[in-house]
């Protein structure tokens, strides 16, 4: 199993905003981590936004499942922010949205890989090689071009059905 350094944790803060369980609370005091892992209540929409901008790095964590078909819509706020994001998450959409941007992702019942990429991207944004969300996908999930191709589909759902000869 991999262990995750000590010396990693040097002026580092994790921040999970939402409500937190007493399992999560009681394994931080386990750990001895209660000066780098802060638990905080839920905020409003607004202030999370806010929050992501001051983060150095986003995190998005799925439940373990074979194949996750979900594709949350914090991760397209994260995308906005334009910041780093690291993906515990399983096979599926999020995992390749999360490669997609050059992000690291590893699975949630994989703990070994989830320290590496957590250690090899702490590392990563120290050396400044991760920096933003390429401009390609920013664009593909802006409020607009999404917006666009809303009213493109109801636009097309509107149509008479086409007849297509047999």
């Amino acid at each position: 199993m991999q262990h995750f350094p000590k010396s990693q944790l040097q002026n580092i803060q994790i921040e999970f905003v939402g409500a937190a369980t007493t399992d999560v609370n009681n394994k931080i005091r386990h750990y001895g981590l209660e000066e780098t892992v802060l638990t905080l209540p839920p905020i409003s929409y607004l202030d999370s936004l806010a929050l992501m901008q001051t983060s150095d790095l986003l995190l998005i964590i799925d439940a373990p499942a074979e194949i996750s078909p979900f594709l949350p819509s914090k991760l397209i706020d994260y995308i906005g922010a334009n910041k780093p994001i690291l993906g515990i998450t399983p096979p599926g959409a999020s995992q390749r949205l999360i490669e997609e941007m050059g992000f690291m992702v590893a699975s949630p019942n994989n703990s070994d890989a989830i320290a590496k990429n957590l250690i090899k991207t702490i590392q990563n944004i120290k050396d400044k090689k991760f920096t933003a969300v390429p401009e390609k996908i920013r664009q593909r999930y802006f409020v607009k071009t999404v917006g666009d191709q809303m009213k493109a589909m109801l636009h097309d759902a509107s149509l008479p059905p086409k007849m297509f000869p047999y």
